[in-house]
């Protein structure tokens, strides 16, 4: 779980879903869609498309409708796995089996990326 403190919110994730929470909640993304929350009335909700579930824009329309209702800038970190690319899921789990955890297991993708520089190709290129 990663926490981030903005003021008076609190921006929470677990990998599948972020929680936008202040007082009360104000925001969550996950694979299911976008809801934006006044307290305890929903302002907006967004499904989640039909096939696949949430994309990479509706991540950008969620981190977009945070800044402008609440002034909460929602950082990448806080994305969810499922947004990322398949290389960068398929290189977790397999650091994950070798024991690397936490800040570990970000150093360790961070040394693997230098070394591999073509990983970040795959990554960015939706067609690899």
């Amino acid at each position: 779980m990663m926490n981030e403190k903005q003021g008076e919110y609190e921006i929470s994730s677990d990998g599948k879903t972020v929680w936008i929470n202040g007082p009360l909640c104000v925001g969550r993304f996950c694979r299911f869609g976008i809801d934006v929350l006044d307290g305890i009335r929903i302002k907006m909700t967004t499904p989640a498309r039909p096939v696949g579930g949430a994309k990479l824009v509706d991540w950008q329309v969620f981190q977009t409708l945070m800044l402008d209702h609440y002034g909460v800038e929602v950082s990448n970190r806080h994305a969810p796995e499922f947004l990322h690319h398949p290389w960068r899921r398929k290189l977790d789990v397999v650091l994950r089996r070798h024991g690397f955890e936490g800040e570990r297991l970000e150093q360790r993708k961070a040394e693997m990326l230098e070394r591999f520089p073509m990983l970040l190709k795959l990554w960015d290129d939706p067609n690899a």
